[in-house]
């Protein structure tokens, strides 16, 4: 039975602070970071490069350089805070029932073993199974992610595949525990546009098969409006809007959002459209910033507002917003009616998409 928008969440992360140690001191550069996975949801994690995409998922991972630390926050997950649990205790989670795929799977697979020895490995680690029955489990993992001879495949080295099978090869390493929660960071940007459409096609029917929650970073808002259930948009080390994905295309609640989407074309664009560019960069420095970080850039600042602290807060049912001027309703694209529809949208595409599971797998 399909789990509701109502199922607990897998993962829900309060109030995440991370630090790192540099030669000038301490230097926050994650703040407030809060949100939650169900089963079976993808929350894609979008922004520019530097927001703190990739360390959000390292921290939950328990992976940060040994320079970054969490100084504050929690991450719950099947019960247990992540971020209490001992190394040892977290190794147990860790690859088991909660697996991460990695940007560069050339660097992330050991070249001097075969792609057979690292999943069989991997499943021996968390399963009691013979090498033999492993081995099996191996094939078939392959299969599953679409290599053509799987066979052939587990003697091979990484390099002696091309970049969409050793994706493949990663994908089938973070399944062979059968997880509950994937976290995929920029998991195919190095991948040309067709191969990052299977896979990533892969990865959302492998999500309803199994009813397994992924969390995707990316900057591709393209691959959020393909893959995600609910967004969460960063910015200089904030989450500055928390919405499904209706919503944000449809009605973004955060000037950062709006101007994010004002940058990407669309098939149903007018052909004298213009696409605009966000002036200026993201504050090196933005640890430092009291008020609101994407001030400097921003079409609708207003100083008395802006130099204010920014919290998070709601809007509406649908969407959170780390804005003073929204919350205050001083926004004209701001109201919105797309709540109820962005709710009846996600179910019709989640039961759409089951439907032509099914129907394949009666073919």
């Amino acid at each position: 039975m399909r789990k509701t928008a109502d199922t607990e969440p897998i993962l829900s992360v309060r109030g995440l602070e991370i630090t790192f140690k540099t030669d000038q001191g301490d230097r926050v550069f994650l703040r407030d970071a809060s949100f939650d996975i169900r089963p079976g949801e993808v929350l894609g994690i979008v922004g520019e490069s530097g927001s703190g995409k990739s360390i959000t998922a390292l921290s939950v991972m328990g992976l940060l350089p040994v320079s970054g630390l969490v100084s504050k926050g929690e991450a719950w997950f099947e019960g247990q805070d992540l971020f209490a649990l001992s190394p040892r205790q977290l190794d147990k989670i860790r690859g088991k029932r909660l697996s991460m795929i990695f940007q560069d799977a050339l660097t992330s697979l050991n070249p001097v073993f075969t792609i057979g020895n690292q999943i069989v490995e991997s499943i021996r680690a968390h399963q009691d199974v013979s090498k033999t029955k492993a081995r099996q489990m191996a094939t078939d993992l392959l299969d599953r992610v679409g290599m053509a001879d799987p066979e052939t495949v587990l003697g091979q080295y990484a390099h002696m595949l091309s970049g969409g099978m050793r994706q493949r090869a990663m994908i089938a390493m973070a399944l062979a525990s059968e997880p509950a929660l994937i976290i995929a960071d920029e998991a195919t940007s190095s991948l040309d546009v067709t191969i990052q459409a299977q896979i990533m096609h892969l990865l959302r029917e492998l999500s309803l098969e199994r009813d397994m929650s992924v969390l995707l970073i990316t900057h591709d808002i393209g691959l959020i409006a393909q893959m995600a259930d609910q967004v969460a948009v960063m910015y200089a080390g904030e989450i500055v809007e928390n919405t499904d994905v209706f919503t944000l295309f449809e009605a973004p609640g955060h000037p950062y959002t709006r101007a994010l989407l004002e940058t990407v074309p669309s098939i149903e664009d007018d052909k004298d459209r213009e696409l605009r560019a966000i002036p200026g960069v993201v504050p090196e420095d933005y640890y430092t910033i009291t008020g609101c970080r994407f001030a400097s850039r921003c079409s609708y600042v207003k100083p008395e507002r802006c130099s204010l602290p920014q919290i998070m807060l709601p809007l509406d049912e649908c969407r959170q917003v780390r804005c003073l001027r929204a919350q205050n309703n001083e926004l004209e694209f701001v109201h919105s009616t797309q709540c109820e529809a962005s709710k009846i949208a996600l179910a019709r595409r989640k039961e759409e998409a089951l439907q032509k599971l099914t129907d394949r797998a009666v073919i």
